[in-house]
């Protein structure tokens, strides 16, 4: 995916944002207990966990964290993780955060500190585009598992020595094997928990999106086309050649002012989605995504009613441009069909591609399904509002995706 990065268009909204401080105060509200539920849930697990930005500097961490580092939180956060945890200016050799980096992916490495064993691993963060925007760096002592594993080694060689060995051996296995499989129902828990709390930042997230364009459109949008219409009226009463010259610049310069908040706005947030419904939307996301990269797009509604929360709605139009940036990415299509269906009580949404398709069995499809974010993300937070998706797809045949989501009751 293409990393969108807009970090200078921050201080354009910076004078209409101390108008809203009311408004911004809530949505810090907002981000707060979701920060507090974070803290909570993390807090509760034993493993070091902190969250890095691309730059390997830490914005989170749990008290796992800051117990191993041997320092408070203040001063951990905005320092370089290899500088706490390796105590290098530089990152080590093998680094897990800086090869996450390389390679989109995860990266583990095992780190010997002081007579213990650490497994060090760093999972990549997408944004909704596809773009690395930082990652989880856990660190956990397997220092015990490691001894074990000694052990276990040293018993498979006394099992020659006699029966008690063979009965020792697997009392240890099934201790191990009943061990693993409690830390693996206290992983999922912990994933639930991590799914929820994305699900519920993509909103919170989806919602200050909005509001920030509103600000745009409401505030900077309508003042300059007020100060056009007045430029022109000034520019009437003006007798001097000279002066009109000068008022013709600062037209041109208002035009491109107004269109860059208005290509902003949308960028940020469409208005469509708000404005004319989910099907608007998607017909503009389309033609927005694939004409311009010259693939026809076709799209059909069956014009029955589909009443949508806006958590669904959101999350179906975060995905439906997931797939089309990948179907641009990936796909070498040359046509797109989008269509939009009620089935029973829920939201049917197909899109097929005629593109050079792929094997589902593909190593790259696997790396999909193994990942954290991404499509995996989309359909984790389809799951947990009851909706799910589901991909077809054969080499030279082209790829149909279709995605499944509850309506509101009417």
């Amino acid at each position: 995916m293409v990393k969108k990065t807009k970090t200078k268009k921050k201080h354009k909204t910076e004078s209409p944002l101390r108008t809203e401080k009311k408004t911004l105060r809530i949505s810090k509200e907002k981000m707060s207990f979701i920060a507090d539920e974070w803290r909570t849930t993390l807090d509760a697990i034993k493993d070091a966990i902190s969250l890095i930005d691309v730059e390997g500097k830490i914005v989170r961490c749990n008290r796992a964290m800051a117990a191993f580092l041997g320092k408070p939180f203040p001063e951990i956060l905005g320092q370089k993780c290899w500088k706490l945890v390796y105590g290098t200016s530089e990152p080590i050799e093998g680094c897990p955060v800086v090869r996450m980096k390389e390679t989109l992916k995860k990266e583990t490495m095992i780190l010997p500190i002081d007579e213990r064993v650490f497994e060090v691993t760093a999972d990549p963060i997408f944004d909704d585009s596809g773009g690395l925007s930082g990652g989880v760096h856990i660190i956990s002592d397997i220092t015990d598992r490691k001894r074990a594993e000694e052990e276990l080694k040293k018993s498979y060689k006394e099992i020659l020595s006699g029966q008690n060995a063979m009965i020792n051996l697997t009392e240890d296995l099934m201790k191990e094997i009943k061990e693993r499989k409690d830390g693996e129902d206290k992983i999922k828990e912990y994933s639930g928990h991590l799914r929820r709390l994305t699900s519920q930042m993509s909103l919170v997230e989806e919602q200050e999106r909005r509001r920030i364009a509103n600000i745009l459109h409401d505030s900077i949008g309508q003042n300059l086309a007020l100060s056009k219409i007045k430029l022109e009226e000034v520019k009437e009463l003006a007798s001097s050649e000279h002066l009109s010259i000068h008022f013709d610049e600062l037209q041109k310069t208002i035009d491109q002012a107004i269109n860059f908040v208005r290509s902003l706005t949308f960028e940020i947030s469409p208005p469509v989605l708000y404005e004319l419904g989910f099907e608007a939307a998607i017909e503009w996301l389309g033609e927005q995504i694939l004409k311009k990269h010259n693939v026809l797009f076709e799209f059909r509604d069956d014009n029955q009613s589909k009443p949508m929360s806006e958590t669904v709605k959101i999350l179906l139009f975060q995905a439906m441009k997931e797939f089309l940036v990948n179907i641009i990415k990936h796909s070498k299509a040359h046509k797109v069909r989008v269509s939009s269906q009620k089935d029973e009580n829920n939201i049917r949404i197909s899109i097929e591609d005629d593109g050079i398709g792929f094997d589902l069995a593909d190593i790259s499809y696997k790396i999909m399904e193994s990942g954290t974010f991404g499509l995996f993300s989309v359909r984790e937070r389809l799951i947990l509002i009851g909706g799910y998706f589901e991909i077809n797809s054969v080499p030279g045949q082209g790829t149909q995706i279709t995605l499944i989501a509850p309506l509101e009751n009417t």
